[in-house]
């Protein structure tokens, strides 16, 4: 059993009845997604890359993908196994891990089933291994014959830990973390195909049928989507991580333009007026300010004084 976080999605397996079904996280539809199994004994999914992974331990093993729609099937692992029965994915590295019960072994492949390598053998703590989970430099795995819960360097094996001993029925192991969940875009039923607005899913239709819908469809055209569906919001602007950043770069900017225009006047403004005041100053008659006589004065001056001395000789 695997939950799709993207699209609020629940796919899991059915040894008895040889398939692979899906359903709503709230129950409200489900339906058979791979059928004609031999005995499906664990899945896996991916929904920011749009792919779905199974394990068969029947007469054929194998390890097969397809996309979330159960279209684009695809062998990855058919020789050199027995009894797989644990499936995990490693993520950021695009690596599938599974569990070999036949083999006592716990092995690794690329998501397109090259690169294949056994990661732990059998070293007492592999004897019926049951879950199975990767997480950082560690692959855990619980057994029911030792009773206990262990992990082991995911690369090759080496650092081996049991983590808890004498633990009543192990049975799967789940772990929780954030970053093992990451959000992204919504890849609409298989790889490479990306929604800009929502993914609508109907799971009634004679196969599961994944579908973008616009804006416009979302808004006036309700009607045309399935009653029993779920869209799923591609990755908007409107995310409220996105917002705040955003919101700091325009206040960050708004400040910056401020103390540019506040340094500008600081230091230009005043020279500015007191080069109007200087001018002011030259032209104004200010009687702090001793003028010199215009050329000519001194001798009229002389002249007048000469004349008035005669007058009064006379």
């Amino acid at each position: 059993m695997v939950v799709d976080w993207i699209h609020q999605l629940l796919y899991w397996t059915s040894i008895e009845m040889g398939w692979v079904s899906v359903a709503f996280l709230d129950g409200s539809a489900h339906r058979r997604l791979i059928t004609g199994l031999d005995k499906p004994s664990a899945v896996a999914v991916d929904p920011l890359r749009g792919l779905l992974f199974w394990a068969d331990c029947g007469v054929s093993p194998k390890i097969e993908s397809a996309g979330l729609d159960g279209c684009d099937r695809k062998a990855l692992v058919t020789s050199s196994i027995r009894q797989p029965v644990a499936l995990s994915l490693d993520m950021p590295r695009q690596l599938l891990y599974w569990f070999d019960e036949g083999m006592r072994r716990i092995s690794r492949v690329n998501l397109d089933g090259r690169q294949r390598k056994t990661v732990v053998e059998s070293n007492g703590y592999l004897d019926r291994a049951f879950g199975l989970s990767v997480f950082e430099g560690f692959v855990y795995w619980s057994d029911k014959v030792t009773r206990s819960i262990c992990r082991a360097n995911k690369h090759n094996g080496r650092d081996l830990q049991a983590l808890l001993s004498n633990v009543t029925s192990p049975g799967g192991v789940l772990i929780i973390q954030p970053v093992l969940q990451p959000k992204g875009p919504s890849v609409c039923g298989r790889p490479r195909a990306v929604c800009h607005h929502k993914c609508v899913i109907d799971l009634l239709t004679q196969g599961p049928k994944f579908s973008c819908v616009s804006p416009e469809i979302g808004r006036n055209k309700t009607e045309e989507i399935p009653a029993i569906s779920r869209s799923v919001p591609a990755t908007a602007l409107s995310d409220p991580t996105f917002l705040g950043i955003l919101s700091l770069i325009v206040f960050l900017s708004v400040l910056l333009v401020g103390m540019a225009a506040w340094w500008w006047r600081k230091e230009f403004q005043p020279y500015r007026s007191l080069t109007v005041q200087s001018f002011s100053l030259k032209e104004s008659q200010d009687p702090l300010v001793i003028q010199e006589p215009p050329m000519g004065s001194d001798t009229r001056i002389v002249k007048e004084t000469l004349l008035k001395r005669d007058l009064d000789g006379e």
